[in-house]
């Protein structure tokens, strides 16, 4: 079996700017050595110039896209934020009207216990008024949170002879939006007298004692 044997012999280099290797191929029989010079143009020769990576397609909104979606959004705007304008506004009159019929029916007991224990009926009214102050001291304005929810003095008088032509006392006292005024009227001859309450509100309704203005009166003996 022929063996060969295959040793690199680096020289020297044979000229300036030349680059010599050698190769020697041996076996038994012969030995050959290569012997190359390369010259210096061809260490210079241009390296193959990679692929260019294709660049990624980009995606995205175009002028006009973006103006119609901005047209989209004013109309919405348009439309959806005075009607939530209004829902609040609506929702600040019913939270005054509750506060004025709620306390109606609460005085109309203050009432009744004053009667029942004897006490004169200015002396009620006074004690009324701090009743109302203590219970209502933290509920505020729904049209004004800086402000309390009820005016703490009620109003003792009145001549009317039907709960109709009281209301429309009351009616009178509502000068601040979303506050609650109360009246009380004696009992007369009659016998019979009225307690009543007046809020303004923001709008207006055909249930209206005067314009804006929501009452309700209660009989007390």
């Amino acid at each position: 079996m022929t063996r060969r044997v295959i040793q690199p012999n680096l020289k020297p280099p044979v000229g300036a700017g030349e680059i010599t290797f050698s190769c020697q191929i041996a076996d038994e029989h012969s030995s050959l050595d290569f012997n190359a010079a390369v010259a210096r143009d061809l260490i210079f020769l241009p390296r193959p110039i990679p692929k260019e990576t294709p660049m990624k397609k980009q995606s995205g909104f175009t002028l006009i896209e973006l103006l119609l979606v901005l047209a989209i959004i004013g109309i919405i705007s348009a439309i959806a934020i005075p009607a939530l304008l209004s829902q609040r506004a609506r929702a600040r009159d019913k939270a005054a009207l509750e506060n004025m019929t709620s306390r109606i029916a609460d005085l109309a007991g203050q009432w009744d216990k004053g009667k029942e224990a004897g006490i004169a009926s200015g002396t009620i009214v006074n004690n009324m008024s701090t009743y109302l102050g203590t219970t209502a001291a933290k509920d505020k304005n729904p049209w004004d949170g800086s402000s309390s929810a009820f005016s703490t003095t009620i109003t003792n008088g009145g001549t009317a002879s039907t709960a109709a032509a009281f209301a429309t006392t009351v009616a009178g006292l509502a000068l601040t939006k979303g506050k609650v005024f109360f009246q009380v009227q004696t009992p007369a001859g009659n016998g019979i007298g009225f307690i009543g309450g007046a809020v303004l509100l923001n709008a207006s309704s055909t249930s209206d004692t005067t314009a804006k203005v929501r009452t309700k009166v209660a009989a007390i003996e």
